[in-house]
Protein backbone atom coordinates (compact mmCIF):
# COMPACT_ATOMS: atom_id res chain seq x y z
CA UNK A 1 0.00 0.00 0.00
CA UNK A 2 1.24 3.66 -1.18
CA UNK A 3 1.77 6.49 1.71
CA UNK A 4 -0.32 9.49 1.13
CA UNK A 5 1.98 12.21 0.23
CA UNK A 6 -0.32 14.61 -0.30
CA UNK A 7 0.06 17.63 1.49
CA UNK A 8 -2.58 18.40 4.57
CA UNK A 9 -3.75 21.88 5.27
CA UNK A 10 -2.41 22.66 8.37
CA UNK A 11 -4.34 24.62 11.28
CA UNK A 12 -2.75 27.85 12.14
CA UNK A 13 -2.10 27.22 15.97
CA UNK A 14 -3.73 24.71 18.55
CA UNK A 15 -4.85 27.71 20.32
CA UNK A 16 -5.22 30.19 17.39
CA UNK A 17 -7.72 32.07 15.89
CA UNK A 18 -10.11 29.44 13.38
CA UNK A 19 -6.88 26.96 13.61
CA UNK A 20 -7.44 23.53 13.70
CA UNK A 21 -5.24 20.83 14.90
CA UNK A 22 -3.83 19.26 12.48
CA UNK A 23 -4.42 15.13 12.15
CA UNK A 24 -1.97 12.85 14.14
CA UNK A 25 -0.21 9.85 11.95
CA UNK A 26 -0.04 6.62 13.74
CA UNK A 27 3.20 7.49 15.01
CA UNK A 28 2.76 10.51 16.30
CA UNK A 29 -0.28 9.58 17.91
CA UNK A 30 1.42 6.46 19.40
CA UNK A 31 4.18 9.53 21.05
CA UNK A 32 1.83 11.44 22.34
CA UNK A 33 0.34 8.66 24.40
CA UNK A 34 4.09 7.81 25.64
CA UNK A 35 4.25 11.26 26.99
CA UNK A 36 0.66 11.01 28.40
CA UNK A 37 1.64 7.76 30.20
CA UNK A 38 5.06 8.83 31.15
CA UNK A 39 2.76 11.90 33.05
CA UNK A 40 0.23 9.24 34.92
CA UNK A 41 3.15 7.56 35.96
CA UNK A 42 4.88 10.43 37.37
CA UNK A 43 1.66 11.65 38.88
CA UNK A 44 1.28 8.20 40.53
CA UNK A 45 5.04 8.03 41.79
CA UNK A 46 4.39 11.73 43.71
CA UNK A 47 1.30 10.53 45.15
CA UNK A 48 3.27 7.58 46.61
CA UNK A 49 6.20 9.78 47.59
CA UNK A 50 4.11 12.08 49.19
CA UNK A 51 1.57 9.57 50.95
CA UNK A 52 4.94 7.78 52.46
CA UNK A 53 5.87 11.11 54.26
CA UNK A 54 2.06 11.89 55.13
CA UNK A 55 2.11 8.09 56.66
CA UNK A 56 5.18 8.10 58.75
CA UNK A 57 5.27 12.31 59.80
CA UNK A 58 3.64 13.21 62.64
CA UNK A 59 1.45 16.88 62.81
CA UNK A 60 3.97 19.43 62.39
CA UNK A 61 4.10 22.69 64.28
CA UNK A 62 1.73 24.83 62.02
CA UNK A 63 -0.85 21.88 61.38
CA UNK A 64 -1.51 21.14 64.58
CA UNK A 65 -2.77 25.12 64.71
CA UNK A 66 -4.64 25.33 61.39
CA UNK A 67 -6.44 21.76 62.01
CA UNK A 68 -9.76 21.66 61.98
CA UNK A 69 -10.33 25.21 62.01
CA UNK A 70 -12.44 24.96 58.74
CA UNK A 71 -15.40 22.89 60.81
CA UNK A 72 -15.96 25.66 63.32
CA UNK A 73 -16.17 28.20 60.72
CA UNK A 74 -18.62 26.28 58.70
CA UNK A 75 -21.00 25.60 62.03
CA UNK A 76 -20.27 28.79 63.77
CA UNK A 77 -20.03 31.28 60.87
CA UNK A 78 -17.60 33.14 64.09
CA UNK A 79 -14.98 34.72 62.30
CA UNK A 80 -13.23 36.59 64.92
CA UNK A 81 -10.46 34.28 65.87
CA UNK A 82 -7.10 34.44 65.93
CA UNK A 83 -6.56 32.18 62.91
CA UNK A 84 -8.35 34.38 60.63
CA UNK A 85 -7.00 37.42 61.74
CA UNK A 86 -3.48 36.17 60.74
CA UNK A 87 -4.35 34.14 57.74
CA UNK A 88 -7.60 33.93 55.14
CA UNK A 89 -9.68 31.04 55.70
CA UNK A 90 -9.40 29.00 52.66
CA UNK A 91 -6.61 26.59 53.75
CA UNK A 92 -9.35 26.17 56.84
CA UNK A 93 -11.87 25.14 54.69
CA UNK A 94 -9.71 22.60 52.40
CA UNK A 95 -7.71 20.86 55.46
CA UNK A 96 -11.99 20.38 56.91
CA UNK A 97 -13.13 18.88 53.73
CA UNK A 98 -12.70 14.97 55.03
CA UNK A 99 -12.43 16.01 58.75
CA UNK A 100 -16.34 16.62 58.33
CA UNK A 101 -17.05 13.50 57.59
CA UNK A 102 -15.28 11.80 60.52
CA UNK A 103 -16.95 10.85 64.07
CA UNK A 104 -15.44 13.79 65.85
CA UNK A 105 -18.13 16.88 66.72
CA UNK A 106 -17.35 20.56 65.25
CA UNK A 107 -16.79 21.97 68.44
CA UNK A 108 -13.62 19.86 69.32
CA UNK A 109 -10.95 22.66 69.07
CA UNK A 110 -12.83 24.36 72.26
CA UNK A 111 -11.23 24.02 75.64
CA UNK A 112 -13.33 23.81 78.79
CA UNK A 113 -14.71 27.35 79.28
CA UNK A 114 -15.60 27.80 75.35
CA UNK A 115 -13.17 29.30 73.74
CA UNK A 116 -11.38 28.12 70.30
CA UNK A 117 -7.64 27.96 71.27
CA UNK A 118 -4.42 28.32 69.61
CA UNK A 119 -3.57 24.49 69.07
CA UNK A 120 -7.22 24.06 68.15
CA UNK A 121 -5.92 20.98 66.41
CA UNK A 122 -4.80 19.15 69.23
CA UNK A 123 -8.59 18.64 70.16
CA UNK A 124 -9.35 16.51 66.28
CA UNK A 125 -6.50 14.70 67.04
CA UNK A 126 -6.61 13.43 70.36
CA UNK A 127 -10.54 13.84 71.06
CA UNK A 128 -12.60 13.19 67.89
CA UNK A 129 -12.83 8.93 68.20
CA UNK A 130 -10.15 8.40 65.56
CA UNK A 131 -6.34 7.82 66.26
CA UNK A 132 -4.15 10.65 65.37
CA UNK A 133 -2.50 9.16 62.46
CA UNK A 134 -5.87 8.47 60.72
CA UNK A 135 -7.24 12.47 61.67
CA UNK A 136 -3.84 13.54 60.07
CA UNK A 137 -4.18 11.50 56.90
CA UNK A 138 -8.21 13.02 56.66
CA UNK A 139 -6.55 16.56 56.90
CA UNK A 140 -4.18 15.88 54.24
CA UNK A 141 -5.28 14.04 51.65
CA UNK A 142 -6.74 16.97 49.92
CA UNK A 143 -3.65 18.73 49.68
CA UNK A 144 -2.02 15.56 48.07
CA UNK A 145 -5.08 15.64 45.46
CA UNK A 146 -4.18 19.59 44.46
CA UNK A 147 -0.63 18.29 43.93
CA UNK A 148 -1.68 15.69 41.57
CA UNK A 149 -3.78 18.71 40.00
CA UNK A 150 -1.09 20.89 39.27
CA UNK A 151 1.32 18.49 38.21
CA UNK A 152 -1.29 18.00 35.83
CA UNK A 153 -1.14 22.07 34.63
CA UNK A 154 2.37 22.04 35.01
CA UNK A 155 2.51 19.34 32.31
CA UNK A 156 -0.42 20.58 29.59
CA UNK A 157 1.71 24.16 30.03
CA UNK A 158 5.04 22.90 29.74
CA UNK A 159 4.21 20.69 26.53
CA UNK A 160 2.34 23.18 24.53
CA UNK A 161 5.01 26.22 24.56
CA UNK A 162 8.21 23.32 24.75
CA UNK A 163 6.96 20.25 23.09
CA UNK A 164 6.09 16.52 24.70
CA UNK A 165 10.05 16.26 26.00
CA UNK A 166 9.72 19.40 27.88
CA UNK A 167 6.68 18.94 29.23
CA UNK A 168 8.06 15.74 30.60
CA UNK A 169 10.68 17.24 31.80
CA UNK A 170 8.67 19.76 33.99
CA UNK A 171 6.94 17.43 35.50
CA UNK A 172 9.50 15.04 36.66
CA UNK A 173 11.15 17.91 38.45
CA UNK A 174 7.98 19.22 39.91
CA UNK A 175 7.42 15.27 40.87
CA UNK A 176 10.16 14.98 42.38
CA UNK A 177 10.86 18.38 44.23
CA UNK A 178 11.95 17.79 47.71
CA UNK A 179 9.94 21.16 48.57
CA UNK A 180 7.10 20.66 46.63
CA UNK A 181 6.85 16.88 48.41
CA UNK A 182 7.58 18.63 52.08
CA UNK A 183 4.84 21.15 51.56
CA UNK A 184 2.22 19.92 49.23
CA UNK A 185 1.39 17.39 51.48
CA UNK A 186 0.82 19.52 54.99
CA UNK A 187 -1.97 21.14 56.34
CA UNK A 188 -0.73 24.83 55.45
CA UNK A 189 -1.22 27.97 52.63
CA UNK A 190 1.58 28.03 51.12
CA UNK A 191 1.35 25.20 48.89
CA UNK A 192 -2.28 26.25 48.39
CA UNK A 193 -1.08 29.57 47.51
CA UNK A 194 1.25 27.87 44.80
CA UNK A 195 -1.76 25.87 43.33
CA UNK A 196 -4.00 29.14 42.65
CA UNK A 197 -1.06 31.20 42.08
CA UNK A 198 -0.16 29.15 39.60
CA UNK A 199 -3.81 28.09 38.43
CA UNK A 200 -4.69 31.75 38.37
CA UNK A 201 -1.90 32.63 35.64
CA UNK A 202 -2.02 29.82 33.65
CA UNK A 203 -5.69 30.50 33.08
CA UNK A 204 -5.22 33.80 31.65
CA UNK A 205 -2.48 32.54 29.80
CA UNK A 206 -5.34 30.62 28.50
CA UNK A 207 -7.85 33.76 28.45
CA UNK A 208 -5.44 35.85 26.13
CA UNK A 209 -4.57 33.18 23.64
CA UNK A 210 -8.19 31.62 23.52
CA UNK A 211 -10.74 34.65 24.62
CA UNK A 212 -14.39 33.44 26.22
CA UNK A 213 -16.28 34.96 28.93
CA UNK A 214 -15.51 31.45 30.54
CA UNK A 215 -11.90 31.57 30.99
CA UNK A 216 -11.65 35.34 32.21
CA UNK A 217 -14.38 33.87 34.67
CA UNK A 218 -12.27 30.89 35.64
CA UNK A 219 -9.15 33.64 36.35
CA UNK A 220 -11.52 35.69 38.73
CA UNK A 221 -12.19 32.58 41.04
CA UNK A 222 -8.87 31.15 41.01
CA UNK A 223 -7.32 34.74 41.60
CA UNK A 224 -10.07 35.23 44.51
CA UNK A 225 -8.55 31.50 45.63
CA UNK A 226 -5.47 33.05 45.71
CA UNK A 227 -6.29 35.88 47.81
CA UNK A 228 -7.82 33.87 49.89
CA UNK A 229 -4.92 31.43 50.26
CA UNK A 230 -2.54 33.59 51.32
CA UNK A 231 -1.61 37.33 51.97
CA UNK A 232 1.21 37.03 49.49
CA UNK A 233 -1.63 36.46 46.53
CA UNK A 234 -1.80 39.83 46.79
CA UNK A 235 1.21 40.73 44.01
CA UNK A 236 -1.80 39.47 41.62
CA UNK A 237 -3.08 42.99 41.76
CA UNK A 238 0.17 44.21 39.85
CA UNK A 239 1.32 41.26 38.10
CA UNK A 240 -2.00 40.29 36.15
CA UNK A 241 -2.41 43.87 34.27
CA UNK A 242 0.86 43.94 33.49
CA UNK A 243 0.97 40.46 31.69
CA UNK A 244 -2.42 41.26 30.21
CA UNK A 245 -0.99 44.38 28.48
CA UNK A 246 1.80 42.17 27.48
CA UNK A 247 -0.14 39.50 25.35
CA UNK A 248 -2.34 43.13 24.15
CA UNK A 249 1.52 44.03 22.42
CA UNK A 250 2.45 41.36 21.55
CA UNK A 251 -0.82 40.15 19.67
CA UNK A 252 -0.36 43.51 18.14
CA UNK A 253 3.14 42.53 16.55
CA UNK A 254 1.73 39.12 15.70
CA UNK A 255 3.37 37.20 18.33
CA UNK A 256 0.50 36.02 19.69
CA UNK A 257 -1.81 33.03 18.84
CA UNK A 258 -4.66 35.87 18.52
CA UNK A 259 -4.89 39.59 18.88
CA UNK A 260 -6.32 40.84 22.02
CA UNK A 261 -7.96 44.19 21.62
CA UNK A 262 -7.85 46.77 24.49
CA UNK A 263 -11.02 46.93 24.83
CA UNK A 264 -11.42 43.42 25.86
CA UNK A 265 -7.97 43.22 27.72
CA UNK A 266 -9.46 46.00 30.04
CA UNK A 267 -13.20 43.93 30.08
CA UNK A 268 -11.68 40.37 31.14
CA UNK A 269 -9.71 41.69 34.06
CA UNK A 270 -11.77 44.15 35.38
CA UNK A 271 -14.37 41.29 35.09
CA UNK A 272 -11.72 39.00 36.70
CA UNK A 273 -10.88 41.66 39.40
CA UNK A 274 -14.40 41.65 40.05
CA UNK A 275 -15.38 38.20 40.97
CA UNK A 276 -11.98 37.36 42.67
CA UNK A 277 -13.29 40.48 45.23
CA UNK A 278 -16.53 38.91 45.27
CA UNK A 279 -14.70 35.32 46.18
CA UNK A 280 -13.13 36.62 48.90
CA UNK A 281 -16.23 38.27 50.07
CA UNK A 282 -17.80 35.11 49.77
CA UNK A 283 -15.09 33.03 51.46
CA UNK A 284 -15.81 35.09 54.57
CA UNK A 285 -19.21 34.33 54.19
CA UNK A 286 -20.19 37.80 53.31
CA UNK A 287 -19.82 38.60 56.80
CA UNK A 288 -19.30 42.31 57.69
CA UNK A 289 -17.37 44.51 60.08
CA UNK A 290 -18.63 47.34 61.37
CA UNK A 291 -15.67 49.27 60.71
CA UNK A 292 -16.73 52.69 61.77
CA UNK A 293 -18.81 51.70 64.66
CA UNK A 294 -18.10 53.44 68.19
CA UNK A 295 -19.46 50.00 69.87
CA UNK A 296 -17.18 48.26 67.73
CA UNK A 297 -13.87 49.86 66.68
CA UNK A 298 -14.10 53.50 66.94
CA UNK A 299 -12.12 55.55 64.27
CA UNK A 300 -9.80 58.16 65.30
CA UNK A 301 -10.34 59.87 62.12
CA UNK A 302 -13.86 60.69 62.55
CA UNK A 303 -13.41 61.34 66.30
CA UNK A 304 -11.06 64.00 65.26
CA UNK A 305 -13.23 65.72 62.81
CA UNK A 306 -16.48 65.67 64.65
CA UNK A 307 -15.51 65.15 68.37
CA UNK A 308 -14.99 68.43 69.15
CA UNK A 309 -18.86 69.16 68.02
CA UNK A 310 -20.40 67.46 70.94
CA UNK A 311 -21.56 63.89 71.42
CA UNK A 312 -25.06 64.63 69.49
CA UNK A 313 -23.62 65.33 66.35
CA UNK A 314 -20.83 62.43 66.87
CA UNK A 315 -23.22 60.23 67.22
CA UNK A 316 -25.18 61.33 64.19
CA UNK A 317 -22.28 61.04 62.10
CA UNK A 318 -21.72 57.17 63.51
CA UNK A 319 -25.17 56.53 62.37
CA UNK A 320 -24.86 57.55 58.99
CA UNK A 321 -21.08 55.43 58.34
CA UNK A 322 -22.29 52.62 60.61
CA UNK A 323 -22.40 50.25 57.79
CA UNK A 324 -20.95 46.68 57.67
CA UNK A 325 -18.39 46.51 55.39
CA UNK A 326 -18.13 42.63 54.00
CA UNK A 327 -13.75 42.90 53.29
CA UNK A 328 -13.20 44.68 56.01
CA UNK A 329 -11.45 41.36 57.71
CA UNK A 330 -9.55 40.71 54.72
CA UNK A 331 -7.94 44.38 55.10
CA UNK A 332 -7.05 43.71 58.42
CA UNK A 333 -5.47 40.57 58.34
CA UNK A 334 -3.20 42.11 55.11
CA UNK A 335 -1.93 44.91 57.74
CA UNK A 336 -1.40 42.27 60.66
CA UNK A 337 0.66 40.48 57.74
CA UNK A 338 2.40 43.20 56.40
CA UNK A 339 3.81 44.44 60.47
CA UNK A 340 4.76 41.11 61.21
CA UNK A 341 6.93 40.49 57.76
CA UNK A 342 8.12 44.36 57.94
CA UNK A 343 8.69 43.50 61.89
CA UNK A 344 10.40 40.48 61.82
CA UNK A 345 10.83 36.64 62.93
CA UNK A 346 13.19 34.85 64.49
CA UNK A 347 14.94 32.89 61.56
CA UNK A 348 18.48 30.94 61.19
CA UNK A 349 20.80 30.62 58.66
CA UNK A 350 24.82 29.40 58.64
CA UNK A 351 25.00 29.46 62.21
CA UNK A 352 23.75 33.16 63.07
CA UNK A 353 20.14 33.85 64.44
CA UNK A 354 18.46 36.63 63.64
CA UNK A 355 14.97 38.84 63.98
CA UNK A 356 15.59 40.85 61.06
CA UNK A 357 16.45 38.31 58.54
CA UNK A 358 18.77 38.39 55.66
CA UNK A 359 18.44 39.96 52.36
CA UNK A 360 20.05 37.00 50.76
CA UNK A 361 18.09 34.29 52.95
CA UNK A 362 16.20 32.79 50.11
CA UNK A 363 18.89 32.30 47.27
CA UNK A 364 21.40 30.98 50.20
CA UNK A 365 18.23 28.74 51.47
CA UNK A 366 17.39 27.53 47.93
CA UNK A 367 21.08 26.58 47.20
CA UNK A 368 20.85 24.34 49.90
CA UNK A 369 17.54 22.68 49.91
CA UNK A 370 17.30 22.47 46.29
CA UNK A 371 18.81 19.39 44.51
CA UNK A 372 22.02 19.95 42.96
CA UNK A 373 21.25 18.97 39.97
CA UNK A 374 17.55 20.75 39.34
CA UNK A 375 20.07 23.87 40.31
CA UNK A 376 21.89 22.94 37.28
CA UNK A 377 18.35 21.88 34.58
CA UNK A 378 16.69 25.59 36.21
CA UNK A 379 20.02 27.67 34.90
CA UNK A 380 19.93 25.58 31.84
CA UNK A 381 16.63 26.03 30.73
CA UNK A 382 16.25 29.71 31.65
CA UNK A 383 19.91 30.35 29.82
CA UNK A 384 18.70 28.33 26.98
CA UNK A 385 15.24 30.47 27.03
CA UNK A 386 17.71 33.79 26.54
CA UNK A 387 19.52 32.61 24.01
CA UNK A 388 16.53 31.40 22.15
CA UNK A 389 15.01 34.97 22.63
CA UNK A 390 18.55 36.68 21.39
CA UNK A 391 19.07 34.33 18.63
CA UNK A 392 16.01 33.48 17.06
CA UNK A 393 14.49 35.17 13.74
CA UNK A 394 12.25 38.11 14.99
CA UNK A 395 8.83 36.42 14.80
CA UNK A 396 9.74 33.64 17.26
CA UNK A 397 11.90 35.74 19.17
CA UNK A 398 8.80 37.32 20.22
CA UNK A 399 7.04 34.37 20.52
CA UNK A 400 9.51 33.38 23.07
CA UNK A 401 9.83 36.19 24.99
CA UNK A 402 6.07 35.88 25.70
CA UNK A 403 6.45 32.86 27.65
CA UNK A 404 9.73 34.40 29.20
CA UNK A 405 8.32 37.33 30.40
CA UNK A 406 4.64 35.45 31.71
CA UNK A 407 7.01 33.04 34.04
CA UNK A 408 9.99 35.36 34.99
CA UNK A 409 7.18 38.51 36.39
CA UNK A 410 6.02 35.88 38.75
CA UNK A 411 8.96 34.92 39.80
CA UNK A 412 10.27 38.17 40.49
CA UNK A 413 6.85 39.84 42.03
CA UNK A 414 7.46 37.28 44.78
CA UNK A 415 11.12 36.93 45.59
CA UNK A 416 11.63 40.73 45.64
CA UNK A 417 8.97 41.28 48.65
CA UNK A 418 10.08 38.44 49.92
CA UNK A 419 13.83 39.39 49.96
CA UNK A 420 12.60 42.54 51.13
CA UNK A 421 11.08 41.67 54.21
CA UNK A 422 12.45 40.47 57.44
CA UNK A 423 10.10 37.47 57.98
CA UNK A 424 12.54 34.82 57.17
CA UNK A 425 10.55 31.55 58.09
CA UNK A 426 11.88 29.52 55.47
CA UNK A 427 11.55 28.56 51.66
CA UNK A 428 8.24 27.79 52.02
CA UNK A 429 7.84 31.24 51.81
CA UNK A 430 8.44 31.60 48.17
CA UNK A 431 6.73 28.05 47.34
CA UNK A 432 4.51 30.25 44.42
CA UNK A 433 7.67 30.30 41.98
CA UNK A 434 8.81 27.19 42.09
CA UNK A 435 6.44 25.68 39.62
CA UNK A 436 7.28 28.66 36.86
CA UNK A 437 11.12 27.37 37.95
CA UNK A 438 10.12 23.85 36.64
CA UNK A 439 8.46 25.35 33.49
CA UNK A 440 11.89 27.06 32.67
CA UNK A 441 14.20 24.05 33.05
CA UNK A 442 11.99 22.51 30.40
CA UNK A 443 13.00 24.97 27.99
CA UNK A 444 16.44 22.62 27.97
CA UNK A 445 14.20 20.33 25.78
CA UNK A 446 12.69 22.63 23.56
CA UNK A 447 11.35 21.31 20.71
CA UNK A 448 13.25 18.47 21.08
CA UNK A 449 12.02 14.62 21.12
CA UNK A 450 12.36 12.53 24.39
CA UNK A 451 15.34 10.61 23.02
CA UNK A 452 17.34 13.19 21.67
CA UNK A 453 21.07 13.59 21.97
CA UNK A 454 20.92 16.61 24.50
CA UNK A 455 18.33 14.38 26.30
CA UNK A 456 21.08 12.39 27.34
CA UNK A 457 22.61 14.71 29.62
CA UNK A 458 19.21 15.96 31.02
CA UNK A 459 17.70 13.09 31.73
CA UNK A 460 20.84 11.58 33.28
CA UNK A 461 20.31 15.11 35.94
CA UNK A 462 17.17 14.02 36.21
CA UNK A 463 18.14 10.30 37.85
CA UNK A 464 20.52 12.42 40.16
CA UNK A 465 17.64 14.13 41.37
CA UNK A 466 15.66 11.15 41.90
CA UNK A 467 18.69 9.73 43.63
CA UNK A 468 19.53 12.55 45.63
CA UNK A 469 15.96 12.73 46.52
CA UNK A 470 14.70 9.06 47.33
CA UNK A 471 18.31 8.58 49.63
CA UNK A 472 16.48 10.81 52.17
CA UNK A 473 12.86 10.39 51.68
CA UNK A 474 10.49 10.29 53.31
CA UNK A 475 12.25 13.48 55.31
CA UNK A 476 11.03 15.72 52.87
CA UNK A 477 11.20 18.99 55.56
CA UNK A 478 14.71 18.33 56.52
CA UNK A 479 16.17 17.14 53.03
CA UNK A 480 19.70 19.17 52.51
CA UNK A 481 21.53 18.52 48.89
CA UNK A 482 25.03 16.71 48.89
CA UNK A 483 27.09 20.12 48.36
CA UNK A 484 25.88 20.64 51.54
CA UNK A 485 26.61 17.75 53.69
CA UNK A 486 22.97 15.93 53.20
CA UNK A 487 20.62 16.17 56.08
CA UNK A 488 23.47 15.02 58.28
CA UNK A 489 24.78 18.35 58.61
CA UNK A 490 22.09 20.43 57.71
CA UNK A 491 21.13 21.41 61.13
CA UNK A 492 24.42 23.58 60.73
CA UNK A 493 22.94 26.09 58.14
CA UNK A 494 18.85 25.99 58.10
CA UNK A 495 16.20 25.71 61.56
CA UNK A 496 12.75 25.57 61.69
CA UNK A 497 10.75 24.78 58.85
CA UNK A 498 13.80 24.51 56.72
CA UNK A 499 14.41 21.35 59.03
CA UNK A 500 13.22 20.96 62.37
CA UNK A 501 9.19 21.19 62.34
CA UNK A 502 8.68 18.58 64.96
CA UNK A 503 7.88 15.76 62.33
CA UNK A 504 9.90 13.28 63.72
CA UNK A 505 7.59 12.76 66.88
CA UNK A 506 6.54 9.24 65.49
CA UNK A 507 9.53 7.70 64.53
CA UNK A 508 11.26 8.94 68.16
CA UNK A 509 7.76 6.86 69.70
CA UNK A 510 9.63 3.80 67.57
CA UNK A 511 13.00 4.38 69.02
CA UNK A 512 12.33 4.64 72.38
CA UNK A 513 10.26 1.60 71.99
CA UNK A 514 12.71 -0.54 70.31
CA UNK A 515 15.66 0.79 72.83
CA UNK A 516 12.89 -0.03 75.87
CA UNK A 517 13.49 3.23 77.16
CA UNK A 518 11.08 4.17 79.63
CA UNK A 519 10.91 7.80 80.30
CA UNK A 520 13.34 10.49 79.35
CA UNK A 521 14.35 14.48 79.53
CA UNK A 522 12.37 16.33 76.50
CA UNK A 523 12.41 19.65 74.93
CA UNK A 524 10.76 18.89 72.06
CA UNK A 525 9.23 21.60 68.94
CA UNK A 526 6.59 20.71 67.46
CA UNK A 527 2.50 21.00 68.08
CA UNK A 528 1.77 17.60 69.02
CA UNK A 529 1.78 16.39 72.83
CA UNK A 530 4.14 13.73 73.51
CA UNK A 531 2.42 12.07 75.61
CA UNK A 532 -0.33 11.64 73.70
CA UNK A 533 1.99 9.39 71.69
CA UNK A 534 3.13 7.08 74.34
CA UNK A 535 5.92 9.04 75.24
CA UNK A 536 6.64 9.15 79.15
CA UNK A 537 8.78 12.59 79.68
CA UNK A 538 10.08 15.35 81.85
CA UNK A 539 10.48 18.99 80.45
CA UNK A 540 14.26 18.82 79.82
CA UNK A 541 15.84 22.23 82.11
CA UNK A 542 18.54 24.55 80.79
CA UNK A 543 21.23 23.07 83.32
CA UNK A 544 22.70 19.51 83.15
CA UNK A 545 20.64 16.34 84.07
CA UNK A 546 21.61 12.99 84.40
CA UNK A 547 19.27 10.64 81.75
CA UNK A 548 18.68 9.71 78.80
CA UNK A 549 18.01 13.12 77.23
CA UNK A 550 16.15 14.12 73.55
CA UNK A 551 16.06 17.43 72.27
CA UNK A 552 14.86 18.90 69.07
CA UNK A 553 17.37 20.68 66.52
CA UNK A 554 15.72 23.48 66.07
CA UNK A 555 16.59 24.12 70.02
CA UNK A 556 20.03 22.99 70.12
CA UNK A 557 20.32 25.93 67.59
CA UNK A 558 18.88 28.59 69.56
CA UNK A 559 15.78 29.23 68.66
CA UNK A 560 12.42 30.41 70.46
CA UNK A 561 14.00 29.92 73.61
CA UNK A 562 14.37 33.25 76.58
CA UNK A 563 17.94 32.19 76.37
CA UNK A 564 19.60 30.67 73.13
CA UNK A 565 22.52 29.23 74.84
CA UNK A 566 20.27 26.82 77.40
CA UNK A 567 20.83 23.34 75.97
CA UNK A 568 24.45 24.72 75.32
CA UNK A 569 25.45 22.28 78.36
CA UNK A 570 24.72 18.94 75.72
CA UNK A 571 27.49 19.83 73.56
CA UNK A 572 29.96 18.30 76.13
CA UNK A 573 28.24 14.98 74.86
CA UNK A 574 27.90 13.05 71.79
CA UNK A 575 24.90 11.99 70.82
CA UNK A 576 23.67 8.12 70.76
CA UNK A 577 21.05 8.74 67.73
CA UNK A 578 19.53 11.02 65.60
CA UNK A 579 15.91 10.10 65.34
CA UNK A 580 14.48 11.76 61.88
CA UNK A 581 17.58 14.10 61.47
CA UNK A 582 16.23 16.62 63.85
CA UNK A 583 15.27 14.59 67.62
CA UNK A 584 18.63 14.34 68.92
CA UNK A 585 18.82 11.58 71.59
CA UNK A 586 22.08 12.03 74.41
CA UNK A 587 23.18 9.92 76.86
CA UNK A 588 23.87 11.99 80.06
CA UNK A 589 25.08 9.21 82.15
CA UNK A 590 28.35 8.80 80.44
CA UNK A 591 30.90 11.60 80.04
Amino acid sequence: MERDVRPRRQGVNAEGKGGRMPRMGSGESKRSGVYTLLSVILLLLGMALMMWAARTQAGMYDEVTFLGVGRYLWHTGDFDIQHVRFHPPLMYYVNSLFLELGPGRWDLGLDSQGHFTYFAGRGYLYRGGQSPDAVLLLARYPFILLFVLLGAILFHWSRSVHGPAGGVLTLALYVFSPTVLAHGGLVGNDFLLAFFFTGTLFALWKATRRGGFGWWLLVGLLWGGTLLSKATGMVLWGVIPVLVGWAWWLGRKGAWPRPLTFREGIGGTVLAGTVAVVTVMAGYGFHGVYAFSPLYRPHRGIDRVVGWMGPRVRTAVYRWVERPVPGYRYVTMLFRQFGHVSGGHEAYLLGRRSTQGWWYFFPVVMSIKVPVPTLLLWAWGLGRSLWLGVRAGISHRRRVWGWIVWWGLPVVAVCGPAMWGRANMGIRLILPVFPFLFLFAGGVLHGTELRSRRSFVTWALVAMTCVSVLRQAPHYVSYVNELWGGAEAGWRYVGDSNYDWGQSLKELQAFLRSQGIDEVYLAYFGGELPEMRGIRYRPLPCHPVRGIVVVSTTYLQGLYLDDPRCYAWLKDFKPLARVGYTLWVYDTRRP
